[in-house]
This record gives C-alpha cells, sequence and structure tokens, in this order.
C-alpha cells in the first residue's frame, strides 16, 4: 500500500509539474 501511494504521489507530482510547466 505504502508503495503504491508512493508511485501515485510521484505520479501526481509529475503530472502537476507537466501541466504547469
Amino acid at each position: 500500500m505504502r508503495r503504491e501511494k508512493g508511485e501515485l504521489l510521484k505520479l501526481v507530482k509529475k503530472g502537476r509539474l507537466e501541466v504547469e510547466a
């Protein structure tokens, strides 16, 4: 569960950065 959450957070962070960029 923790690993999945971390991966999700990473994806969200990357997506947010891409959207903001």
